[in-house]
């Protein structure tokens, strides 16, 4: 990547930012910030994945297709979490 792509870059994530927020408010879910939005292909980590605001992000993610990795303190939570969002993207796949 050189210069031009680096400032391009910030451009264009400064630029998105910006609309992003004339779209959203701050009681806007996951779901409703990825709603259209293709990650098929992207990974994602997600901390606090076992729960709450973590749990949902790492499910919207899931449905929009990115590959997530959950960060966890309780792995047990974080196990039993990453099985029910595996069978809930199959799910969704399989429709």
């Amino acid at each position: 990547m050189d210069a031009l792509d680096a400032l391009m870059g910030s451009y264009v994530d400064t630029q998105m930012a910006r609309d992003l927020n004339d779209l959203l408010e701050a009681q806007s879910t996951a779901a409703e910030v990825l709603d259209g939005v293709d990650l098929t292909g992207r990974r994602a980590v997600v901390t606090g994945g076992a729960s709450g605001i973590g749990l949902e992000t790492a499910r919207a993610l899931a449905d929009a297709g990115a590959e997530v990795t959950l960060a966890v303190r309780d792995t047990a939570a974080g196990d039993n979490n990453a099985d029910r969002l595996w069978d809930e993207t199959l799910r969704l796949l399989e429709r």
